[in-house]
């Protein structure tokens, strides 16, 4: 299997944990009420949306690490982008 054809695990997770969190909110949601009872809305709500933050923070931490590996970051690429131009344009 090629590297391009894989799915990152980072998204993997991200989408595990966002159909995980779809899946418990509406359980809750629907367990709430069938029994007219919002107790579960103060543990399962906050507990799951926690997960989220988390899973967010890693995903976005991995993605920041994938795009500056080889010290090249937007702002370098961006500089030398613009430093291509200019001499271009002085040629």
């Amino acid at each position: 299997m090629s590297g391009s054809n894989r799915f990152a695990f980072s998204k993997l997770l991200m989408l595990l944990v966002t159909t995980l969190v779809f899946a418990v909110t509406i359980y809750t949601f629907f367990f709430c009420w069938k029994t007219n009872d919002s107790a579960p809305l103060l543990y399962l709500i906050p507990a799951v949306f926690g997960l989220v933050s988390i899973c967010g923070a890693f995903y976005l931490n991995k993605s920041k690490w994938e795009h500056l590996k080889g010290g090249i970051d937007y702002e370098m690429a961006v500089k030398r982008e613009k430093d291509k131009l200019e001499e271009d344009h002085a040629l």
